[in-house]
């Protein structure tokens, strides 16, 4: 699916070869990178009630749609993360990642691109020790090379569960879930900067389920002047989330308040 103001769909297929690396320089620290080469290749897509994207966007409204190179992403990022107080105490543990990554097209020359992301998580424990408030906060920019464009299918997007290449990229999500703007279609907007807040608070409601109300707000931007808390896209919500220990295995959001009611399935992140 690709812009808001016209839904479409493509088919996207990815041939990658890397290797990732990580170490804790400190007991609350760790240092990771990525190398990887990555390979594209679009085509129509197959869905039979949306057109194909080819038959609405050009290569100037979807940069890349008629041409992927292969692409080298070297990427460096920095991980805070302090762990919950002892026994019942109010702060419930805090995760954040810095990264830099590069982008470099080795073949045409077009889509060299830098993305730099900030994303923070912290939990809460509010009025008893088992249920918990989660704050979580994604900041994402990119900036082409001069002459050059980010292509489309490497941008971030927002709403629905994930992210397109979620397979390969790091994100903390929020409670249990990569989850963005839950009322509204996956891929719902994309773009090269984006901000995404989020609020859940989480209530234990049997030994092996828990429910959640959440609040999610955030919108992309094609301009990097335009990232701030202005005119974003919200939406509230439900969910019930089948838990494992304190792990949640699976969860079943209800998102409302953006176009529709939308149900999303996800299996839990860390």
């Amino acid at each position: 699916r690709y812009e808001a103001s016209a839904p479409t769909n493509f088919d996207m297929r990815e041939n990658l070869v890397g290797a990732d690396a990580s170490y804790r320089v400190a007991p609350w620290v760790t240092m990771s990178g990525r190398v990887e080469q990555l390979w594209i290749d679009l085509n129509a897509g197959h869905a039979t009630n949306l057109p194909s994207i080819e038959q609405v966007f050009n290569d100037q409204d979807a940069p890349g749609l008629t041409q992927q190179p292969r692409f080298g992403r070297y990427e460096g990022a920095l991980e805070f993360e302090v762990p919950a107080s002892v026994g019942d105490g109010f702060l419930q543990g805090l995760r954040t990642r810095a990264s830099y990554a590069r982008w470099v097209d080795h073949e045409l020359g077009r889509f060299s691109f830098t993305r730099v992301e900030l994303e923070a998580k912290q939990r809460f424990a509010v009025f008893r020790p088992k249920p918990r408030l989660t704050l979580h906060a994604w900041a994402s920019t990119s900036a082409a090379d001069a002459g050059q464009a980010v292509p489309f299918y490497l941008q971030r997007t927002l709403g629905g569960r994930g992210q397109l290449r979620s397979v390969h990229e790091e994100y903390l999500g929020s409670d249990g879930t990569r989850a963005s703007l839950r009322g509204y279609d996956t891929f719902r907007f994309r773009g090269p900067h984006l901000v995404l807040l989020q609020a859940e608070y989480r209530i234990p409601i049997w030994t092996l389920l828990d429910a959640t109300v959440f609040y999610d707000a955030g919108k992309v931007t094609t301009e990097r002047s335009q990232l701030d808390l202005t005119k974003l896209r919200q939406n509230y919500g439900v969910s019930v989330s089948a838990m494992r220990g304190i792990v949640t295995a699976a969860r079943i959001d209800i998102g409302l308040g953006g176009e529709g009611v939308q149900f999303l399935f996800s299996i839990s992140t860390k």
